[in-house]
């Protein structure tokens, strides 16, 4: 690992003899990164404000905001990530219910670009490469599909790249910081562990001791935060979910009980997902070897970071496009190559590459702009859509005595549509149980609950909601539940006495009216999930 270590002193000088301008400021370029960041967060506010997001992000963003009023993680709300995975949204209780999800993601994507540039300066790049990098994962981040919004993916990135940055320095309270973060990062997401490899590819530790004051900082970490979220969490919901439900989650198929895939054709499906931009950079380096330029990163290391990410996506073993976010690190890097490789004939011509850089700038911007126009009136329909349903909701709930209960079923997933924590927290209303999404009731899914959990139904028995509220719930109805969850919610309702009605389109609200079953075929919601059957 020598290479590793004295290769950026090694490269600060060109092979024709003098110095790279890598580490001449270029303050043009600097400020053009930096309009490029806020126009592009400023746009993506302006077009998001409405939009209601997705599952992902309303059930973590739910778990942190409930965490701020009742501080026992686990305790009244079932999240099936670590702790972090969902603390780390706290921030989200005190931003507007639907629009803070346009606001955090800018604040994270702004958070990102700027470490990124932060980490290529400490690695010797000069701000046009910089700026290519920024363009590089701004534009893989609002293109590519379901990058667009805050997922576990970004929020490792954070913490993994205040990781390199402090490897970086190649001092020990650097790798002692270095150590610490990749501990948390452990409890976003398990596999992240695995992104242990990133400082050390990027960073200079190539003595023993460091890696040894390396590996016992992670440890110490890690054994701190596993010591804390005891303590404020039902430990053994913590443990299970922390230790046991990641093997359990990986031969879970992708939805609605269907088989997990053979890990070789996961691998097969994400190495040509992978494939376009990793050909790029091979063309890349030939060019880079072919011209005699040799980035601060040289390719070997560029190999390696795409391996380490790559392994990260496909260990649990599921085509989620969102895992694609765990490659932007490396994405960002290449936008830095390619400027670094590509713009060498203009390093003689600052105006023009400025230039360039700014005309580029504007048409991301644009294009920015012309794809949120297209999406605008999707997110119009289902806000129009939730303006209808959440009214009467609350109504339903102003009529109940004391502190009442919701529970919201929403079996197809959608990736700006109503979700049952969104309700939960516009409602201001409390879950009757900790399964407050849907999925936990499928049958396929429940040996992999805690066992406390897995009576889903009985769970829900026991304390059943004074409001239920069903959203695209339907015989034959496209969902990631099951094809007998329909059928099961309707039982569930008729068996405790709920006076179901249709308030939107295949939005229907259910009041329970006493507190004995009532099993009379001619009840309210018989005959409304019968008409329901008909008009299928």
């Amino acid at each position: 690992m020598r290479f590793l270590g004295s290769q950026i002193a090694h490269n600060t000088l060109d092979p024709i003899g003098f110095r790279v301008r890598a580490l001449i400021p270029k303050p043009g370029f600097l400020v053009i990164n930096l309009c490029l960041i806020v126009a592009v967060c400023a746009v993506f506010i302006w077009f998001r404000w409405d939009d209601l997001s997705n599952w992902d992000l309303r059930i973590y963003a739910y778990g942190g905001i409930d965490f701020a009023s009742y501080p026992k993680l686990y305790g009244r709300t079932f999240v099936e990530k670590p702790p972090l995975a969902f603390l780390m949204y706290l921030p989200m209780a005190f931003l507007p219910a639907v629009a803070g999800q346009a606001i955090f993601f800018a604040i994270v994507i702004a958070s990102e670009a700027l470490l990124l540039r932060w980490l290529l300066r400490a690695l010797r790049f000069d701000e046009a490469a910089c700026l290519g990098a920024t363009a590089f994962f701004l534009a893989t981040t609002l293109f590519k599909h379901q990058l667009d919004y805050v997922s576990l993916s970004h929020l490792t990135n954070l913490l993994i790249l205040g990781a390199c940055i402090a490897a970086i320095k190649g001092s020990i309270r650097g790798s002692i910081v270095s150590g610490l973060l990749i501990a948390a990062s452990f409890y976003v997401r398990q596999n992240n562990v695995i992104f242990a490899f990133y400082p050390l590819i990027l960073g200079r530790f190539t003595e023993l001791r460091m890696l040894v004051v390396y590996a016992i900082s992670m440890l110490f970490g890690f054994l701190v935060l596993f010591g804390l979220f005891c303590c404020i969490s039902d430990a053994s919901i913590f443990i299970y979910v922390t230790f046991v439900y990641p093997f359990k989650y990986a031969i879970i198929g992708p939805g609605a009980g269907d088989p997990p895939a053979p890990f070789v054709d996961t691998v097969r499906l994400w190495a040509i997902l992978s494939f376009k931009p990793l050909l790029f950079f091979l063309v890349l380096w030939c060019v880079a070897t072919l011209s005699s330029v040799r980035p601060p990163v040289n390719g070997r290391q560029m190999i390696l970071l795409f391996a380490v990410a790559f392994i990260v996506i496909v260990l649990p073993n599921k085509p989620y496009d969102h895992y694609q976010g765990y490659l932007l690190i490396w994405i960002g890097l290449l936008g830095a190559w390619t400027v670094r490789v590509l713009a060498r004939p203009l390093l003689n011509r600052p105006g023009w590459m400025l230039s360039l850089a700014a005309g580029c700038a504007a048409l991301l911007v644009a294009a920015a702009v012309a794809a949120e126009l297209t999406l605008s009136p999707k997110l119009a329909q289902t806000k129009s859509r939730l303006d209808r349903v959440l009214p009467e909701i609350r109504n339903a709930l102003a009529s109940r005595p004391g502190h009442p209960t919701l529970h919201v079923f929403d079996p197809a997933y959608s990736d700006h549509g109503i979700s049952a924590p969104l309700l939960l927290i516009l409602a201001e209303a409390k879950p009757s149980t900790p399964l407050f999404w849907s999925v936990c009731f499928a049958d396929w899914y429940s040996f992999a609950l805690p066992p406390a959990f897995r009576d889903q139904w009985g769970l829900l028995a026991q304390h059943p909601p004074d409001v239920v509220v069903l959203i695209d719930v339907k015989e034959g109805g496209v969902n990631v539940v099951g094809p007998s969850f329909s059928r099961e919610v309707y039982e569930f309702l008729e068996h405790h006495d709920y006076h179901a009605r249709k308030i939107a389109e295949d939005v229907v609200i259910a009041e329970r009216t006493v507190a004995t079953p009532a099993a009379d075929i001619g009840s309210p919601v018989h005959q409304l999930r019968s008409r329901s059957d008909a008009a299928q």
